[in-house]
Order: C-alpha cells, then sequence, then structure tokens
C-alpha cells in the first residue's frame, strides 16, 4: 500500500491517530438499559467446523447492534481450557486447581457467571435452529457453499457483507430450509470461472479480492489458521469478529523467501515461492496503515509477524471465540482505580526481580483471562506482577479490559506488551513507517496509561542508529528486552532498557528460585532481573511459589514503577555490567536479536 502517494499514506495515518480515545470507545462506556440484558448462548462444543462456520458468522451479524449471542466452547477451544493439569510447571495449585474444575467446565463458563454476577446480561441457552429463528430478520439468507478450506474466503466475507449465513447443502436442510431461510449466493456457481489449473482455494481467494474486498472495511482483517492440525486450535472460531466488522476473511500460507527463517522446510511443491504470497500482499496492502489482522497463520509465528510488518500492519493473536461479544462489552471500571504503590525514591543493594505475564499483546490473552485462567488463581495479589496488555485492545476492546482494571489489586500493574500497538518486529519497517509506528505507540499510551514497555526484534535497528530515536518516540518510560544475558543500558534521555535472558526459562518453581539464588552469588547488589512468563504461562501461582523461596534479605520483587525507578537511580553501578543465567540456556533462534535477513 506504500506505493500510493505519501500524501495519501499521510492522510490515513492521520485518521488512525485520530481515532485514538474516539467516539468507540464512548459508546461502549453506556451500561445496558435497565436490568440484565438477554444473551443467547449456543454451546458449540460438539460442533464440527461447517457448523461453527455458521454459527460464528451469524453471532457475528447479531453482535453488530451489541453482545446479544455468545458461543460456549468448551475445552474444545485450548485456551479456553483452564490448564489444570500441568503439574510439572506450576500453572495451578492442586486445592485451587480442584475448586475450579467443580466450578466451571471452561473458562466460557467462568465468563458467564462473572457477567451474570455484575448484572450486566441474563444468559440462556438456546440451540442453533432456535437462534436462527430468532435473528430471522436480522440475516438476508444463506450462501451455500461446497468444502471449508476451499470455499472460505469467499463465504465468510460474503457473509459479512450480504448479512448472510455460509452453509453446506446439509447443514441448509436441517437449519435453514426448515425456517424458509432463501439462498441469496451459491460458492459453487463460480468454480466454473475458475481457473481449472489453479488450486480452488486459491481461485476463491482471488475472486474474493476481485470481487468482495472493495466493499470490506479496511481497518482490520481475519486471518484463518488451523495451527498445529488441530481443531483445537482453529482461528476459525474468531471469523464473527470479521463478520461484524466486515472485513475480509482468508487462509493463506506467510511463507516467502523475504521472511523465511534459516530452518524452514520448503513447500514440497512450490518451494519458498508460493502462489499464496501475490494474494496476501495483495490484501494486506490494501489495509489501511497499522491496522490489526487477527487469527493466526502458517507456517509458523516469525513468518506471519515478518509477513505483516512488511505490510505496514500488526498482528493480534486470538484462537478464542466470542471476540464481536468481547467488543460490545460495556465499561466495567469502578468509580476510582485500584490503589497502587507509588515507586520510593532511590533503590536497595538487592536483586530486584519483576514478574511478566506472558503475551499480554493478545485478544487470546484477554479472553482467556490471562492465559488458562490466570487471573482467577487465588494467588493472584499476594505478590506484585506486571500483567501484558496492549494499547490496541484499549480502543478496540474497552469493555473487556476494564474488567480487569476494575478487578485489579494494589500488586497487580500493567505494561504495554511486545511492541506497543499491536504485535510486530518495529526491525523489519523502514524508517518512514518505524518512525510513525512510534508516534502511534506514544499515541496509544496517553490512551491506556501504559509506561513500560517489552520489545521484540528491535536490535535490528541498532545498526541503522534508530534503536535508541525509536524507544524515545514511543515515549515509553522503562523497556524490558528479550536478549541472551542480563544487563542495564540507557537511552540517551536516561531511560532504563533492562536486558533479561529469563523468557520463558521460569518451570518448576523450586528449581528457578534456586537459580535466581545462585546466580545472586555472581553479581553485586544491586541488580534487575525481568522474569518474562514461564514454559507453560506466566501465572500468579508459579510467581508466587518463586518469590516465596527468595531470600528477603538479597531479593525485592516489585511492579515495573519501583523496578525502572531503581534502575535510574542505581546506574552509577549497574551501568556496564553483564551476567548470563547459570543452568540450561535454550533460545529460540535470534530472540533479542536481529532476524536473519
Amino acid at each position: 500500500m506504500y506505493n500510493s502517494s505519501s500524501c495519501r499514506y499521510w492522510f490515513r495515518l492521520s485518521l488512525l491517530l485520530l481515532t485514538i480515545g474516539s467516539p468507540l470507545i464512548v459508546s461502549a462506556e453506556k451500561s445496558p438499559a435497565s436490568g440484565a440484558a438477554p444473551v443467547q448462548v449456543v454451546d458449540v462444543r460438539d460442533f464440527n467446523s461447517d457448523q461453527r462456520l455458521s454459527t460464528v458468522c451469524l453471532q457475528g451479524l447479531a453482535n453488530r447492534s451489541g453482545p446479544q449471542v455468545y458461543l460456549n466452547t468448551g475445552p474444545s477451544v485450548q485456551w479456553m481450557q483452564f490448564g489444570f493439569d500441568d503439574r510439572k510447571n506450576g500453572i495451578w495449585g492442586k486445592e485451587a486447581a480442584e475448586k475450579m474444575k467443580a466450578r466451571y467446565a471452561s473458562i466460557c463458563d467462568a465468563w458467564i457467571d462473572i457477567l451474570s454476577r455484575r448484572g450486566l446480561f441474563k444468559f440462556e441457552t438456546v440451540s442453533m435452529p432456535r437462534l436462527l429463528e430468532s435473528l430471522r430478520q436480522t440475516i438476508s439468507g444463506v450462501i451455500l457453499y461446497e468444502k471449508l478450506d476451499d470455499d472460505l474466503a469467499v463465504a465468510a466475507t460474503m457473509a459479512g457483507l450480504r448479512a448472510a449465513v455460509p452453509m453446506t447443502p446439509k447443514i441448509y436442510d436441517a437449519w435453514g430450509k426448515p425456517l424458509g431461510l432463501p439462498v441469496v449466493f451459491d460458492v459453487r456457481s463460480l468454480y466454473g470461472q475458475y481457473d481449472p489449473k489453479e488450486e480452488r482455494r486459491l481461485a476463491a481467494h482471488r475472486w474474493a479480492t476481485e470481487h468482495l474486498f472493495p466493499e470490506c472495511r479496511k481497518n482490520g482483517a481475519l486471518s484463518r489458521d488451523r495451527t498445529y492440525g488441530l481443531d483445537a486450535h482453529d482461528t476459525l472460531i474468531d471469523v464473527d469478529l470479521a463478520v461484524a466488522n466486515r472485513w475480509i476473511t482468508y487462509d493463506l500460507s506467510y511463507l516467502s523467501p523475504e521472511t523465511k527463517n534459516p530452518n524452514d522446510n520448503p513447500h514440497p511443491q512450490y518451494g519458498f515461492d508460493l502462489p499464496d504470497t501475490p494474494l496476501l500482499k495483495t490484501i494486506l496492502a490494501g489495509l489501511e496503515p497499522f491496522s490489526p489482522v487477527y487469527g493466526w497463520g502458517r507456517p509458523d509465528e516469525n513468518n506471519l509477524v515478518r509477513r505483516l510488518t512488511l505490510a505496514g500492519c500488526v498482528k493480534i493473536c486470538t484462537g478464542t471465540a466470542n471476540g464481536s461479544f468481547y467488543q460490545r462489552l460495556p465499561r466495567m471500571t469502578p468509580p476510582s482505580p485500584p490503589p497502587q504503590t507509588k515507586a520510593k525514591e532511590g533503590f536497595e543493594e538487592k536483586i530486584y526481580v519483576a514478574f511478566l505475564t506472558n503475551e499480554g499483546d493478545t485478544l487470546k490473552y484477554l479472553a482467556s483471562m490471562g492465559n488458562l485462567g490466570c487471573w482467577l488463581q487465588p494467588e493472584r495479589g499476594k505478590v506484585p506482577i506486571n500483567w501484558g496488555m496492549d494499547s490496541l485492545m484499549y480502543q478496540e476492546f474497552p469493555g473487556l479490559v476494564s474488567h480487569f482494571q476494575a478487578t485489579a489489586t494494589e500488586n497487580d500493574h500493567f505494561f504495554s506488551a511486545t511492541a506497543g500497538w499491536g504485535y510486530t518486529h518495529p526491525e523489519r519497517f523502514p524508517d518512514e513507517q518505524l518512525e510513525a509506528y512510534g508516534r502511534l505507540v506514544r499515541e496509544g499510551k496517553k490512551l491506556s496509561g501504559l509506561e513500560y514497555i517489552d520489545f521484540w526484534w528491535i536490535n535490528g535497528l541498532r545498526s541503522r542508529g534508530k534503536f535508541y530515536p525509536f524507544i524515545q518516540a514511543t515515549g515509553m518510560r522503562g523497556v524490558t528486552l528479550w536478549s541472551d544475558h542480563q544487563g542495564v543500558e540507557y537511552a540517551p534521555d536516561g531511560t532504563p532498557i533492562i536486558h533479561s535472558d529469563h523468557y520463558y526459562t521460569l518451570g518448576e518453581p523450586g528449581v528457578f528460585a534456586q537459580e535466581l539464588i545462585r546466580d545472586a552469588d555472581k553479581t553485586p547488589s544491586p541488580w534487575f532481573v525481568a522474569v518474562y512468563g514461564a514454559k507453560m504461562a506466566g501465572a500468579p501461582h508459579n510467581f508466587y511459589e518463586v518469590a516465596r523461596r527468595l531470600p528477603a534479605d538479597k531479593f525485592k520483587v516489585v511492579a515495573l514503577d519501583e523496578f525502572f525507578a531503581a534502575a535510574r537511580d542505581a546506574r552509577s553501578k549497574v551501568e556496564g555490567r553483564q551476567l548470563k543465567r547459570s543452568g540450561e540456556k535454550p533460545l529460540p533462534p535470534g530472540a533479542g536479536q536481529a532476524p536473519a535477513s
């Protein structure tokens, strides 16, 4: 999209910046009408993929006018499970897990209970036919299709544009025909127009890009992926969000020569020059600057995020269902924010430890209650924990974010996760986009109040002389950075940049605590250790179990405000020092470093 005139680009970016804090948030602050608003719930845990597509599309159409339809996935969706059974890595304590198991079958049940007890909604479980009947006046009819993997781009995108529900002929006979729903389009009528030499999936994307994409809103998109080849990780469950917002839905590979990892395997037929790539580039080039692409993509995270960055887009991981419902939740923030302990001036001669939760830049994280229900753990509030958030989520899902604000304790603190406005690899931006993105992060900071940030993939900016200017452009008061060592460096304006090699290293809490204690003997105090998440999830339970094993005379577990305030004051004692942690040191390729070009 940056082949167009620079005037057009800056105009569109200016519009994006102006929308931050716009009436979209104001309207979300309105409470439901007097009494609890009715919400229809469909239990989809046993639905196959075709049934789910019909249901999520209907849900997206219904939720355009407010949160009216909720899907109960049960444990059939991976991220709506609680992760009770991971005893090795200490996700849940045994007693807490047993109590929660008795209370909820999945995180969907927890949300239904929480929102009911708040008096916001009254949930009623209905069948899909009954839901269709109740929403008969909302939809224009049915879009018939044959094979989901081939026809998705046309069927799902058209659903949002034509207010129609995709169905296979079999599902139509069971659900649509008895209600007299008309067929408004038959995707099979396009087959004769497709190039017979082209894979039908790609031909459908080409048709959707040419005939439907021009009508779509260009401020977002949905990338469908059956990650790991598992139904439980199928972002098909998120199509409701695309339908509600009239976005394009697509299912394309992100593998290309420009994005590949050194150890990537080529496609058996196309190598690295996949026919998907030109179609994908066309879609992404048509989106507005820094638009979020929800869902996920194959073959892996790096190819996915690199491609989006090169296109000037950002990633929001989903895979949890009910995005259109959460997007329209009313705000739940209490009259005054929870009390926050102010950072003391000066520093103590101790090892400062900051616990950061995993992957707060995702809708998946919010919808799953801080990953696998971690926000509901009884240990939350016992030790300072820094929960990752994203300014983009504050704009697009203000009601959902407000639940965490409303229920935070004085030990729950929030930081900006990964990049500041969605997930991206900033070092892949050309200079013009990098500067614009930095300003966008700064504007997001004004909206969210998030002052500290965790960055990935920015070390490649050093060779361009953009590393410190980019950090300073974001306006953040402190940065954590995934590296192969521990240490503190300072930007020219004094902003502390704390390097850590403790990303995803927390496994069994007792073993990890001993590792921190051993490392403390190798470096004088003060020292600063950022612990990012855990091998499964950064959870209050495992953070608490680590913290209670650390000697209080040597360690201090703190929130990021105190962490960075002490680092600023201790500059003369820590600047230039480095430490590499003990124990195993496995790091993913390129962690904290510039990715291979």
